[in-house]
């Protein structure tokens, strides 16, 4: 199998539930399902049903009761903390519904902060910086603070 055929995340059988003082919540069950290099999903649906939890499981912020995701060929159940803070720091990138940025801070220094952080090389995460920002259409804002940033 070459690295075309390899989904680049996959949910195996993932399930998981809250429970609160009377019931237990299922908001996923067995979900299963790939996505591969390229592909672009959407992920719809009514308030409460569990779009959030499902994206936390897949960004490595919450684990599931039962089930593996899988990064290409990695379990990722059988990461640690540090390494899937290392993972997420590398691998996943997040844009919150209520958005955690860095006020004071620019656009770029927002985005540039976790390459930083990780030790990379400060040309080459400036350099991604611009390209994400070029690719969202806010090439223009790059030195704008997120204070200033609507929408």
């Amino acid at each position: 199998m070459d690295d075309s055929q390899i989904p680049l995340m996959s949910l195996k059988s993932v399930s998981r539930c809250f429970h609160s003082k009377v019931s237990k919540i299922e908001i996923l069950n067995e979900t299963s399902f790939n996505i591969f290099k390229g592909e672009t999903i959407a992920i719809v649906g009514s308030s409460g049903i569990g779009k959030s939890t499902l994206l936390n499981l897949i960004g490595t912020l919450d684990k599931p009761d039962s089930g593996q995701i899988f990064f290409q060929k990695d379990d990722l159940s059988l990461y640690n903390d540090e390494k899937l803070a290392r993972f997420r720091n590398s691998k996943i990138g997040f844009v919150f519904q209520f958005h955690y940025l860095l006020q004071g801070f620019t656009a770029m220094e927002n985005l540039m902060m976790p390459g930083l952080i990780a030790g990379k090389n400060k040309k080459s995460v400036e350099k991604s910086a611009i390209n994400m920002l070029e690719r969202v259409g806010l090439l223009l804002r790059v030195s704008h603070r997120v204070e200033d940033l609507s929408g």
